[in-house]
């Protein structure tokens, strides 16, 4: 049997219940002392009575007291509960000696008051005057287990900040390369010669990246499935005029196709937002949404060049609102919004 030295550490400890040992020793005296009183009343003193008579009332009599006495030995009771093991009055029992514990309130007719008993697969301890026996099992073994999981929690939310600030850290210097390599990129310096070799009159026009994305939904019944649509574009602008060349990066070369034109009388109506412009036919049907922002970094194979062009950005922004002004007044729309509504009804 191990000794409370090698049980590890005290977890917590339950004392015997002063107050319930006090409590029902008065109890029983007063009930002893009920009986003995109405004994004495029934028979008076003075009648002689035999040898035998006086032993068994002396029998009796020391019966009584034990019962009435008998709560006061448990006045050394107590449970210590540690680690490995459970220390039961002053005997030490290893847990998994006692194997699976639990309590058990018991109360007969004969008492009373109940009793408490720590039931274990070796035997049922009597804990009637221990205070707050389960509860400081409770204590020990179930707040421990909880102390455990909450300190694992909080190594893994720990981990998790500090994954997130070294990928945040990754990423942020990531992208001061890619933006310090897009200020002068090779991609950048391309896209200023296409525009010089297929615009007519290239020289005189400021050449951009622009991007436009597409958002689809398909599917059908419970599935429904988005698709997003890429297009890259060598963007040539001056005021009034605009020219979109197609741009191709198919197994990472970058190519070009045909310039498509357009000018302020090809467009019935243009709408110009903060990093991005909406473009209209004659019939203010919707032709195209170009993003021409300041930065582009090479993300993934979707976002495929390193390109910083805040000054042309700039120049853009300022170039969509000049053509927006121009085109809407020279097709009488005052209300852009409006003009959609309309636009759909038809």
């Amino acid at each position: 049997m191990p000794d409370k030295t090698n049980m590890g550490r005290k977890l917590a400890q339950a004392h015997a219940n002063m107050g319930k040992i006090l409590f029902r020793t008065a109890i029983r005296l007063t009930l002893a002392g009920v009986i003995v009183f109405a004994g004495i009343r029934g028979n008076p003193p003075g009648k002689p009575v035999s040898i035998l008579a006086v032993l068994l009332a002396t029998l009796i009599a020391l019966i009584a007291l034990a019962w009435v006495f008998f709560p006061l030995v448990h006045c050394g009771d107590q449970l210590a509960f540690y680690e490995t093991g459970i220390v039961i009055g002053k005997r030490p029992w290893p847990l998994n000696q006692l194997g699976k514990i639990s309590f058990m309130d018991v109360k007969n007719n004969y008492s009373l008051f109940g009793q408490t008993y720590m039931c274990t697969e070796i035997r049922r301890f009597n804990v009637t005057y221990i205070k707050d026996a389960k509860k400081n099992f409770n204590r020990a073994y179930f707040n421990e287990i909880k102390e455990k999981g909450e300190s694992i929690m909080t190594q893994y939310i720990v981990i998790g900040v500090i994954a997130v600030v070294v990928l945040f850290v990754i990423v942020y210097i990531k992208m001061s390369i890619d933006e310090k390599k897009g200020a002068n990129s090779p991609e950048k310096q391309k896209i200023q010669d296409i525009v010089k070799k297929v615009v007519p009159g290239g020289e005189s026009y400021t050449a951009a990246y622009g991007t436009r994305e597409e958002l689809t939904l398909g599917g059908g019944g419970r599935t429904v499935t988005t698709t997003t649509s890429y297009w890259y574009y060598a963007v040539a602008f001056k005021p009034g005029d605009l020219y979109l060349v197609p741009l191709s990066f198919d197994g990472g070369d970058l190519s070009y196709g045909e310039p498509v034109h357009l000018g302020k009388n090809d467009l019935g109506m243009v709408e110009a937002k903060k990093g991005y412009t909406i473009f209209y036919d004659k019939d203010r049907k919707d032709i195209m949404t170009l993003y021409v922002v300041e930065s582009n970094t090479k993300d993934d194979k979707y976002h495929p060049v390193n390109i910083q062009q805040k000054e042309e950005a700039e120049a853009f922004a300022q170039f969509s609102q000049a053509l927006m002004r121009e085109v809407n007044s020279a097709n009488g729309i005052t209300d852009i919004k409006a003009a959609k509504k309309e636009a759909r009804k038809n």
